[in-house]
């Protein structure tokens, strides 16, 4: 137990830092700081105010956690033992030292790491409570445990009631397992099912705002049961097994690697539940149900509270799912339990090296420590940082303090942004990625545009950090830039398509390079339809370069149509040109026709988007996603003025990402 103990103790504490804190450890910090903000895992945040006095460095607040994933090794270990032996004791030991999705919950400033601790706990102090005579002390370790697995999570009393029925079902004779294991389900999954009662679901929506401060609609909103629900079951336990930095698309071999382990996974489990001679097989099939009603039943109820429940609420199973496999891994011979043991510790590795090198995340949290430098290095006289509500712990964590510091909401709501023309440079940072807040910041963008220009951005979504310059007088139009020719065009916070691009990005096309530092829209959030783009000055040129992508088109042919860009001189006239797909723009998951002026200037890996009920049309798909070029020769002789989009495709949205004359 002793090398277990100690290799949970270095995954656990190895690269605890670096990642930045993310959006829910913000949270952490505020409910530490008052207590009784949230009910929600009430008791850990009383332990960690206390720990907070001495520090409050990323690295002193997860350390916490780190500590319950290594106490969380040892409880796995007992139970191992304690069900069926030294051997598989090991195994549950080695397995949840190296589990991908403890360490990463025992590497943040959050609750689950001690919600599974807490569930472990009360697991062992159950299988004791059975397996020896009661006494005053076991009977005693039993309630406490169970008080604290309560207070450990909103879903702590659902995972007390589901240790307490698969208990006292365990107690029956074993000949009866296959009729417990129906029974214990069937009261569980009625239990959940209690939750569709009109009465008691709005009793328990207002029960889960007060204490979990989630927020949603004072009266419950139901989402329809689909699909994805389903799937969302199938991925939890995909979650349970490689962690949440394993992307299973990444490449053939990775997909085909990841096919055989989780087959043998299922085979391990299924394995374990139905031949093993052990009446505690019975506790992850009665867990399994629990988290099948989780995701079918709660997840439409109360979905719409925190945009949908997410594999970590579920946290309290993760216990059960190991104790599966190590009761399959018992049913095999020697020789094959330790190459099995060795090929599940491969995935474990496979899953850690790829969280190490920062290769996916499910979460997609934006780096702040990075963004805290970028927007330091971009300080000058007079700057000022404009943040939304969602960027506002991040920013009092990772930003430099002496840099003046202004909600961005307040200038949302009002037409007056007289108070920041004060500034020379004003550094807008939202990290909102809801429609409604969108809208508003993109009204925003359009307010300061008369007075600041868009100069620079870092956007690591759904962090956007657009740098804008404050110009001498207020101007009519939107400069061009004198070497390249590229336009500061207007900006918009875009949505969930794009998560998986980076901006800023520098794009070269024959003998100019464009800098790409966000996009316009249309139609807008507000469904229009047309935009007009008026230089500051009337420039000539011999074409006009746009770079653009359209999203959403679900089947329109190629040459048909979606938009026009008109483009008007200093004297009136008019040039009208068509912007068709695969001519003069493309669906961003199609390459440029062949033979086409069109032509794909940049790339970037689209990934599946695990996003709740913020879906969107194409957010399952994974493909390589494009910006496109298309060029516009343009009368001889002609300033241009002004130029127009007007998008009139029946569907879809036209995306502008840089425009240039030349």
């Amino acid at each position: 137990m002793l090398l277990t103990v100690a290799l949970a103790a270095l995954l656990m504490l190895c690269g605890i830092s670096a990642y930045p804190l993310n959006g829910d450890e913000y949270g952490s910090i505020l409910a530490a700081r008052h207590i009784g903000l949230s009910w929600n895992a009430y008791i850990y945040f009383v332990f960690m105010k206390l720990w907070a006095r001495p520090g409050s460095s990323d690295i002193w607040l997860r350390i916490p956690s780190a500590l319950f994933g290594i106490l969380t090794t040892v409880a796995m270990y007992k139970i191992g033992n304690k069900i069926v032996g030294r051997r598989s004791a090991f195994a549950a030991g080695v397995l949840t030292a190296t589990s991908p999705f403890l360490i990463y919950h025992s590497q943040q400033f959050r609750f689950y790491s001690f919600f599974i601790f807490a569930t472990s706990l009360f697991i062992i102090a159950t299988i004791y409570l059975v397996e020896h005579k009661k006494s005053i002390l076991s009977i005693t370790m039993s309630l406490l445990s169970g008080l604290v697995l309560i207070l450990s999570h909103f879903f702590g009393f659902l995972a007390v009631v589901t240790q307490l029925v698969t208990t006292l079902l365990i107690s029956r004779p074993h000949k009866s397992r296959w009729r417990s294991m129906v029974l214990g389900s069937a009261i569980l999954f009625m239990l959940l099912l209690g939750s569709f009662i009109p009465g008691a679901r709005h009793r328990i929506w207002q029960f889960v705002q007060v204490h979990t401060e989630a927020s949603g609609p004072s009266e419950p909103v139901m989402a329809p049961l689909s699909l994805v629900h389903f799937v969302k079951v199938v991925w939890a336990i995909y979650i349970f097994a490689s962690g949440y930095n394993l992307y299973p698309f990444s490449n053939i071999f990775l997909s085909a690697f990841l096919s055989i382990e989780i087959c043998l996974i299922f085979f391990l489990c299924v394995k374990g539940m139905i031949t093993a001679k052990n009446r505690w097989s019975l506790m992850p099939f009665i867990y399994m149900t629990v988290l099948v009603g989780i995701f079918i039943v709660s997840d439409p109820v109360f979905g719409k509270l925190s945009g949908g429940i997410a594999p970590r609420h579920a946290a309290f199973i993760w216990p059960a799912f190991i104790i599966a496999i190590v009761l399959g891994l018992s049913t095999v011979t020697k020789r094959y339990f330790y190459i099995m043991l060795c090929a599940l510790i491969m995935l474990n590795g496979v899953s850690l090296w790829s969280r190490w090198t920062r290769q996916w995340s499910y979460d997609s949290s934006p780096d702040y420590r990075f963004a805290g430098r970028f927007a330091l290095s971009r300080v000058i006289s007079k700057t000022a940082i404009l943040y939304d509500g969602r960027s506002e712990g991040p920013i009092d964590f990772y930003f430099p303090a002496d840099i003046p510091r202004i909600r961005l909401w307040g200038y949302a709501r009002q037409e007056d942004i007289s108070a920041l023309l004060r500034y020379k440079r004003i550094i807008v940072v939202t990290n909102d990625y809801r429609s409604d807040m969108r809208q508003a910041f993109n009204k925003f963008l359009k307010k300061i545009e008369k007075w600041f220009t868009g100069a620079d951005c870092r956007v690591e979504y759904p962090l956007f950090e657009y740098i804008f310059e404050r110009d001498k007088i207020e101007k009519d139009g939107y400069p061009v830039d004198e070497k390249t020719g590229q336009i500061y065009q207007p900006l918009d916070i875009y949505g969930l398509e794009f998560q998986d691009l980076r901006l800023p990005v520098d794009i070269k096309i024959d003998d100019s390079s464009l800098k790409v530092v966000g996009a316009f829209m249309l139609p807008d959030l507000e469904g229009a339809c047309e935009l007009s783009i008026p230089l500051a000055n009337p420039s000539s040129c011999s074409y006009v370069r746009l770079l653009s992508n359209v999203v959403g088109l679900d089947g329109l042919a190629d040459g048909q149509q979606v938009a026009e860009m008109a483009v008007e001189d200093k004297n009136g006239e008019i040039t009208v040109f068509p912007l068709r797909l695969g001519m003069e723009t493309q669906d961003w998951s199609k390459p440029a026709q062949f033979g086409s002026s069109l032509k794909r200037v940049y790339k970037w890996h689209k990934r599946i988007a695990f996003v709740g009920y913020h879906h969107y049309p194409e957010a399952w798909r994974d493909f390589q996603a494009g910006i496109y070029s298309a060029a516009f020769k343009m009368p001889p002789r002609r300033d241009i003025y002004k130029i127009r989009f007007r998008y009139t495709a029946p569907k879809g949205i036209l995306y502008i990402w840089g425009l240039a004359i030349k």
